[in-house]
């Protein structure tokens, strides 16, 4: 199984024209959590998965039955028939009926009880590392409905402070402070910030649609709310996973190892005969019981099919723990990456923001004019859209940092 890894989707467009920034817009710490569970198990029945699991389970526990049962076959009936005279009643008669079942081996029952139980342990972690691998895809597509829609707000109160830059401006221009030209840029401004909206509108749509795909319903309006967990290593789905799958092996080398010769058959008959016509006929019961002889070769084939299997599988245990301790190394490095780059792009965009007040102000008296007032705007937009577009990669880096450890929603 593969890791599906996610990121925070680029081109966070933020009108450094707002200077207080709306909390519902970019806040994800602090806010109510939502159901996180509820998501995942609303995507695991959209994928149909849960019925599949379910039905192997039903087939585990049938075949457990086998286990518990006295006889590890179902037993078989014969009869017969033997005449020196077949068309005449006439010389020998017999009729004979019997019924045979094998029997266990000792410890070939428990050896198969035991088999059965790796193999529905080994199905139990097969369906939480399903759900894992889920997991992901579930954050990736539901971090991607939330920038999208966080674009559309952002992208709406831009061309609404656009449309009010235009007004200010027409009014100016109709009272002689300002020249016609001014008015131009205000309206291309206010064009672009319109497809800007559009844009956002569209790439909200796919979103929605994708995670709609996979969960079978709309993304929550709250953020994603995850802290950092600590999940040690080895409980890590995948590692659980190919160790359940060690464990079976385990089983089914005992199970082989219990079985030295081909089971053992117990019979009962009944006889009813005559060795000619005058004679009276006779009843009889008897009992057979057949040990076959031991016989290693049978065995060896199988034997060192799974002793090489065992091998592979512990050979990939720990390739995958390594792969995952470097993964989960890098997240954290990530997380802490995230972190310092957001506080260095909070930092800025107070300066940032400051120097467009001034300049607003400036502005505003006629000491500069709508280019320069443009330009400087432009430098906030692009402070303002980092530090929140840091902001939203230190949650997802954190979810993404839970999701490398193995922590399911």
């Amino acid at each position: 199984m593969k890791l599906n890894k996610f990121s925070v989707l680029n081109g966070l467009f933020i009108s450094t024209s707002l200077l207080i920034i709306s909390p519902s817009i970019l806040a994800y710490h602090g806010v109510a959590s939502i159901d996180l569970k509820g998501l995942l198990d609303a995507a695991w029945m959209q994928s149909g998965a849960a019925s599949v699991f379910e039905q192997r389970k039903q087939a585990l526990v049938d075949k457990s039955e086998i286990s518990r049962q006295f006889f590890p076959s179902s037993a078989e009936v014969g009869a017969s028939f033997d005449s020196d005279e077949l068309f005449k009643d006439e010389g020998k008669r017999e009729y004979a009926l019997q019924i045979e079942t094998p029997i266990w081996l000792p410890g070939q029952q428990k050896a198969l009880s035991s088999e059965v139980g790796a193999e529905m342990s080994l199905l139990v972690a097969e369906e939480v590392a399903q759900r894992w691998q889920l997991a992901g895809l579930v954050r990736e597509d539901y971090w991607a409905v939330m920038i999208a829609r966080n674009d559309v707000k952002l992208a709406a109160r831009k061309l609404e402070i656009s449309e009010k830059l235009v007004a200010n401006v027409n009014k100016r221009v109709q009272a002689g402070e300002l020249a016609e030209i001014d008015l131009l840029l205000s309206k291309q401004k206010k064009l672009a910030t319109e497809s800007e909206l559009l844009s956002a509108n569209q790439l909200l749509a796919k979103a929605q649609l994708v995670f709609n795909g996979l969960a079978g319903r709309d993304a929550p309006e709250d953020w994603l709310s995850e802290t950092e967990q600590s999940i040690p290593l080895e409980d890590h789905p995948m590692l659980v996973f190919i160790s359940k799958q060690l464990t079976l092996n385990q089983a089914g080398i005992e199970k082989i190892r219990s079985k030295k010769r081909e089971a053992p058959r117990l019979g009962l008959g009944l006889k009813r005969e005559r060795d000619y016509r005058e004679e009276d006929y006779q009843n009889s019961v008897g009992i057979e019981f057949i040990l076959p002889l031991e016989n290693n070769v049978i065995n060896k084939s199988d034997f060192a099919h799974s002793q090489a299997e065992k091998a592979a599988i512990e050979a990939r245990y720990f390739r995958e723990k390594y792969k995952l301790e470097k993964s989960i190394e890098l997240a954290k490095l990530a997380v802490i990456h995230a972190e310092k780059s957001y506080e260095i792009a909070e930092r800025l965009k107070v300066l940032a923001v400051k120097h467009f007040r001034l300049m607003q102000n400036a502005f505003n008296i006629g000491e500069v004019g709508l280019r320069e007032l443009l330009l400087v705007q432009n430098d906030s937009d692009r402070a303002v859209e980092s530090s929140a577009q840091q902001k939203v990669e230190v949650a997802s880096a954190i979810s993404r940092f839970n999701q490398e450890q193995g922590a399911l929603l």
